[in-house]
């Protein structure tokens, strides 16, 4: 309001970031933050990479927001704003922060739900090679199986599946539930080496 300019380095470098809930628990969340301190964890923490989010070369979606910014750089360094749209049985979501790189085009990211399944459906265009990274933040139990992944909380069971990685990790990192109180977290990291245009899914589904 008044013509301030947005809210400078607050925010979280998290475009296309999301949770996810079923039922009472949480699937997929948001990792938050431990501290405003200027650290590489803070640094981290508020990074593409600890999100449920996805990065070309690692690197985040979009440049990080200043103060001095007028909005013709603005709209010239990310190629306008990013558009949530509703389309059957979901959302989708598109952006060109990425065009600030050479031959990086548009980036969409949709989530088509049914009553027990999620897909979510990443298509990068441009050409070159590219390195592609989505990662899902969870609390529950992660076991890696040939191809899939299972996740478990109680009574709870999903299967993960997903196309077009070329590396999966599972590691382990913190989850801030309040400023300086953390509990464990598992990130599930799915890198691809690839020459764009990209596309690839994720699916996962109750049992």
């Amino acid at each position: 309001p008044g013509g301030l300019p947005p809210m400078p380095g607050h925010g979280h470098q998290d475009s296309g970031s999301f949770e996810i809930h079923y039922a009472n628990e949480r699937l997929f969340i948001d990792v938050g933050r431990g501290t405003y301190e200027q650290t590489t964890d803070a640094e981290f923490d508020v990074s593409a990479l600890s999100h449920n989010s996805l990065t070309v070369d690692l690197k985040d979606p979009f440049p990080q927001n200043r103060p001095y910014y007028d909005e013709d750089f603005r709209k010239n360094i990310i190629g306008g704003e990013p558009i949530l749209r509703s389309i059957e049985c979901g959302v989708e979501l598109e952006h060109y922060g990425y065009s600030r790189f050479k031959n990086v085009g548009k980036l969409s990211r949709n989530w088509v739900f049914t009553e027990n399944s999620m897909m979510i459906r990443d298509k990068i265009d441009g050409k070159g090679k590219r390195v592609v990274s989505r990662t899902l933040c969870t609390t529950f139990d992660v076991i890696q199986t040939k191809g899939k992944v299972v996740l478990k909380k109680g009574t709870n069971m999903f299967y993960l599946s997903y196309s077009n990685v070329s590396d999966l990790k599972i590691e382990r990192g913190t989850y801030w539930i309040d400023y300086g109180v953390a509990r464990p977290v598992t990130r599930i990291k799915m890198l691809t080496r690839c020459t764009l245009p990209y596309s690839g899914n994720i699916m996962v589904e109750k049992k």
